[in-house]
């Protein structure tokens, strides 16, 4: 059984890269495998985490968002894309609102729809993409405007690392690249990763709101339909990792049965296959990631052992949405909506579980108030 599932996982990825030879492969690309049979796992936050820490997000009339297509922690702020408010919202440490950038219209300093952003941190810079029209805005942390950059094409998201700006491909037929580098300095784009046949079929059909080019110690880029994923560093651009679902890897016939991505998506679901990984984040000893968008996996790197995670189960604390957030740190990142965070707030009082609550906490429950307010970041610091 062994023999056959290693070589089901070798025949799958030879298959794949032989559709792209242009992709590097790094000398020992690491197998993380992954047993979605099995029942997803209630966790015990002592297993991973040695600290957690409960913020509000700030909720007056100038800082209210609707949702987080995009997470950056850096120098002590909290950087937040709204993509259909067309905002950055910037907080502290302690949530309280900042400020916002928010330049809508037509003038030379201005953009009417914004992709997404990133923190270059060489330059202690925050940098806008606008798809109207093809532009990067730059800022300084506080937010204030230092200049702008004309483009011309259309890319999917972006992540910088030591000066380069990095962007995700579009998937228009024009372009050659899965990804493209512009070096700022150097005012110069080079791309890399040519397209293959699979990338053309699927185009724009990405995840929506998921993260798949994240920015941790490197830039790590993943798609939906492939089980690799790819690492950009100080030395190189590669395929780093290959998610191995065993005999629950999505079959190649798929693919090539040319679906939509939501009708591949539910065929995976149906069959639950191992498909449409996402929000991939790595740290010294762990990795995270969803796959089916939102289920969770929790990667060891030391005993290169895996779990499928339910729950993280904390007395004092809740568990909300995972999101790979941007950031050079030893953190995981959960989003919990204000009205969840005060149902439970609520059922710990009823269950006489409030004396095992944060005096903080308890403080956080009595400042938030709506439904409508700012989602609760649930910041855990890994072991």
């Amino acid at each position: 059984m062994a023999f056959n599932r290693m070589y089901y996982c070798i025949f799958f990825l030879n298959i794949f890269l032989s559709c792209n030879k242009n992709i590097k492969i790094e000398d020992e690309l690491i197998n993380i495998k992954v047993d979605i049979d099995k029942e997803p796992k209630v966790v015990d936050f002592n297993d991973y985490f040695v600290s957690s820490n409960v913020i509000a997000l700030e909720s007056i009339d100038e800082s209210i968002f609707s949702r987080i297509d995009r997470l950056c922690l850096f120098n002590e702020q909290i950087y937040i894309l709204d993509k259909q408010m067309n905002t950055v919202f910037i907080f502290n440490s302690n949530g309280k609102f900042i400020k916002k950038i928010h330049k809508i219209g037509k003038g030379p300093q201005e953009y009417q729809s914004l992709t997404d952003f990133t923190i270059d941190r060489e330059n202690g810079q925050i940098v806008l993409y606008s798809d109207r029209p093809y532009k990067l805005f730059f800022y300084d942390l506080s937010g204030n405007l230092i200049k702008t950059k004309k483009l011309n094409d259309l890319y999917n998201s972006i992540s910088s690392l030591n000066g380069k700006i990095i962007f995700r491909n579009k998937h228009d037929d024009h372009k050659e690249y899965l990804l493209y580098e512009y070096d700022i300095k150097k005012d110069k784009m080079n791309g890399f990763f040519r397209l293959n046949q699979k990338d053309k079929i699927f185009k724009n059909d990405f995840i929506a709101h998921r993260p798949a080019l994240t920015k941790d110690k490197f830039i790590h880029v993943s798609f939906p339909y492939s089980n690799l994923i790819y690492e950009y560093n100080d030395n190189s651009q590669a395929a780093k990792y290959f998610i191995d679902f065993g005999a629950k890897n999505m079959p190649e016939y798929v693919y090539e049965d040319e679906k939509s991505f939501q009708e591949l998506f539910k065929y995976g679901r149906e069959n639950n296959y191992g498909f449409g990984i996402c929000n991939f984040r790595e740290n010294d000893d762990y990795i995270t990631f969803n796959y089916q968008i939102s289920k969770l996996v929790i990667y060891n790197k030391k005993t290169k052992e895996s779990n499928v995670v339910k729950i993280i189960h904390n007395d004092n604390m809740i568990y909300g949405s995972y999101i790979a957030h941007n950031g050079d740190d030893n953190k995981f990142v959960s989003v919990c909506r204000s009205q969840t965070f005060k149902k439970q707030m609520k059922i710990y009082k009823q269950e006489k579980k409030w004396n095992m609550i944060p005096n903080y906490i308890k403080k956080i429950d009595n400042r938030v108030s709506s439904e409508y307010d700012n989602p609760i970041l649930l910041i855990y610091t890994f072991k």
